[in-house]
């Protein structure tokens, strides 16, 4: 079964990060892997469209990858980094949350502008762990049957 609401861990996945926005008053959050594919997001205040969502979403993905995970990618997979960041201001966009876990995995959390940021991250770092599990118990994005490499990292 693909990803996607119909699939029931993806459906309890998505409401983890729901539950995670609204705790935190942040704007989106998302778990993405290494190579930065996106496996599930979510937005607390969807008053744009679907469409501008997702642009949304892929440009604030692409700045934490680029600015955090790229440069550790290969330590983070063989287990020798954890990225743990939390970056408030100064330019728009700037305000978010980022934990890795698994090895391959990046959870991170935006925020609309300034945040309480110890207390943001210790929520975070206290749900992690739920969202791990979760995020482990999905199936790969191309189905059960998938043997590419997506498949095997995720497993």
């Amino acid at each position: 079964m693909p990803l996607g609401i119909d699939n029931p861990a993806w459906a309890a996945l998505s409401r983890a990060l729901a539950g995670l926005c609204n705790a935190l008053g942040a704007t989106h959050a998302a778990i993405f892997d290494e190579s930065c594919l996106m496996w599930c997001a979510y937005f607390a205040s969807p008053n744009a469209s679907t469409e501008d969502l997702g642009e949304r979403l892929e440009k604030d993905a692409m700045v934490v990858f680029e600015r955090h995970v790229a440069p550790i990618k290969d330590q983070m997979r063989r287990g020798g980094s954890r990225l743990r960041v939390c970056r408030s201001g100064p330019a728009l966009g700037d305000f978010y949350v980022v934990e890795s876990f698994a090895n391959i995995y990046v959870l991170a959390v935006w925020f609309a502008g300034r945040f309480p940021e110890l207390p943001s991250i210790q929520h975070v770092r206290r749900e992690l762990p739920r969202i791990e599990a979760l995020t482990a118990a999905l199936p790969p994005p191309d189905g059960p049957d998938a043997d590419g490499a997506v498949a095997k990292r995720h497993a």
